[in-house]
């Protein structure tokens, strides 16, 4: 069943796209103080 397995790596790849976006976005509150404006968005 390839299709189940297709589907299992993407369920497996989403769950590793927030962690990333926090580390990129911590390091743009450390460089360029980006933090307040990211605070204000949310």
């Amino acid at each position: 069943m390839p299709g189940v397995e297709s589907e299992h790596h993407q369920v497996d790849e989403v769950p590793l796209d927030p962690p990333l976006d926090e580390e990129l976005r911590d390091e743009l509150e450390g460089l360029a103080g980006v933090g307040k404006s990211l605070d204000g968005a949310r």
